[in-house]
């Protein structure tokens, strides 16, 4: 009985200091949301005008917004000139640990030259005048016209035509991807945050991965319940539920976090290809997060969708890259060649 009480008396004291530190990080993201919301306006304004901005080298003008986050937005950019349009990331770091996180997409990104990941052209980092202490980092990309994936894939849900991702088209577009992952993978860094909205597609329709701002170290091994709860909180933050794999979703002690992570999520990036959505996420039910713990999902009817029919083979790939124990999956260069067979054959 003692010893069962001291162990109580340890979580207590455990959950307790988690409430802590988020008391502590809910004020802060507050004060950041009311800073950045007074700003706002500011900036569109400034956007919409044609205002002007330097990046590293680069003396770019302003136009319309293309996306906000929380704290950043990307711009359509073009050089004095004319000649050439950019996407500009923008992102305004109030605190110490959101400038590390800028910095580190940068160090990411400056370590990799490959087709299929994003290219960082110049960036910059200057201080943000309207509040002391914050910072204004620029980050400058390539404009990509066509946009990602799940942009086309929107647009045919919406025209009711027939679905655009052959088998082939899908296995084609998930081997770029594949490939581009590797290469974060040879740097020693996970994306965990894979999924249709994070590939762009090039000039000549071929995938470009992007935003490695959820990167992480990896392999890295979970060594207590305190690292277990944390872990678990920044997953939550920083990894999109239906492509979130069972160790990112529920984290236990013990278990190592490496790039069996991205082989889940793109297993559910490569049925969402075919089938348009996630295999653990459905417009009716929702995220089923005990779905994602035990792997269950089912294909449709006769492996169909908007008129394209999908393989046994095909399907049977899905499920390899979908086992709830990260060291059942298949390494991502086992999924590279598993893909060329199923391209070849």
């Amino acid at each position: 009985w003692q010893e069962h009480a001291g162990r109580l008396q340890d979580q207590v004291a455990e959950h307790a200091e988690r409430l802590q530190e988020h008391g502590e990080k809910a004020r802060r993201l507050l004060g950041q949301g009311l800073r950045a919301a007074r700003t706002r306006l500011q900036d569109v304004v400034s956007a919409v005008a044609g205002g002007e901005a330097t990046v590293g080298h680069t003396r770019v003008r302003l136009g319309r917004e293309l996306a906000e986050g929380g704290f950043s937005k990307v711009f359509l950019a073009r050089s004095l000139d004319g000649s050439q349009e950019y996407a500009l990331k923008q992102i305004i770091c109030y605190e110490k640990e959101a400038i590390e996180e800028a910095q580190k997409e940068l160090g990411i990104l400056r370590q990799i030259n490959h087709p299929n990941v994003i290219r960082v052209l110049d960036a910059g980092m200057s201080d943000y005048k309207p509040h002391p202490g914050a910072k204004d980092i620029m980050l400058l990309f390539p404009y990509y016209p066509r946009g990602t994936v799940w942009d086309q894939m929107v647009a045919a849900m919406e025209s009711g035509a027939q679905w655009p991702l052959t088998e082939r088209r899908c296995l084609q577009l998930f081997h770029g991807t594949c490939l581009g992952v590797a290469e974060l993978h040879k740097i020693g860094f996970v994306h965990r945050d894979l999924k249709p909205l994070n590939v762009l597609l090039s000039e000549r329709g071929a995938p470009v991965v992007m935003d490695v701002g959820s990167a992480a170290r990896g392999p890295r091994e979970v060594r207590d319940r305190r690292e277990a709860m944390l872990m678990e909180d920044e997953a939550t933050a920083k990894c999109s539920a239906p492509y979130r794999p069972p160790e990112l979703t529920q984290v236990e002690v013990g278990v190592v976090l490496d790039g069996a992570i991205d082989v889940w999520s793109l297993g559910c990036t490569l049925f969402c290809f075919a089938f348009g959505h996630s295999p653990f996420e459905t417009p009716s039910e929702g995220i089923s997060k005990l779905g994602i713990l035990s792997a269950r999902f089912r294909f449709p009817n006769g492996n169909e969708h908007r008129g394209q029919v999908y393989s046994t083979d095909f399907c049977g790939f899905i499920t390899q890259m979908l086992q709830t124990d990260p060291r059942q999956r298949p390494k991502i260069n086992d999924v590279i060649q598993r893909t060329m067979t199923l391209l070849t054959g």
